[in-house]
């Protein structure tokens, strides 16, 4: 009965160190794996082509413009979550060629993503510009 006791103990104690590792912190993001089971890098960190940035921007732009029409926060909250799913493929290159036109672009995201009217309207018109500048210089 001790030996079984004893076996459990040390049981327990080898299995709580690797289930506290597994526990999910809900404000962490969350991890993802590519096809051979390995972390993959941070959207900044993704180099993308430059016609999939091209039309990552232009779709950004159009975007942008879309939640600067909406003159109810709400709404114009709702159609800025789809921001992102523009945004991330391209910000590593965004960030790579052009640091500065990379920073203007995530200011512009707060703006267009706080829902104020006379916020999104000013994100709008600075992403557009500074959209435009960028494939400019990189044409996709």
């Amino acid at each position: 009965m001790k030996r079984t006791r004893a076996l459990l103990a040390i049981g327990c104690a080898c299995f709580v160190p690797f289930s506290l590792v597994a526990c999910d912190d809900a404000s962490a993001p969350a991890a993802t794996t590519g096809a051979a089971g390995t972390d993959t890098t941070a959207p900044k960190d993704v180099i993308a082509p430059d016609a999939k940035v091209a039309a990552g921007l232009t779709g950004l732009k159009r975007l942008a413009t879309d939640v600067s029409t909406q003159s109810d926060s709400a709404a114009a909250k709702r159609k800025a979550a789809g921001l992102e799913g523009f945004w991330a493929p391209v910000e590593g290159t965004v960030k790579r060629n052009e640091p500065d036109l990379y920073s203007t672009i995530e200011e512009d995201l707060s703006l267009l993503e706080s829902g104020d009217p006379s916020k999104t309207k000013t994100g709008a018109r600075e992403m557009g510009d500074t959209v435009d500048a960028y494939l400019t210089k990189h044409p996709g």
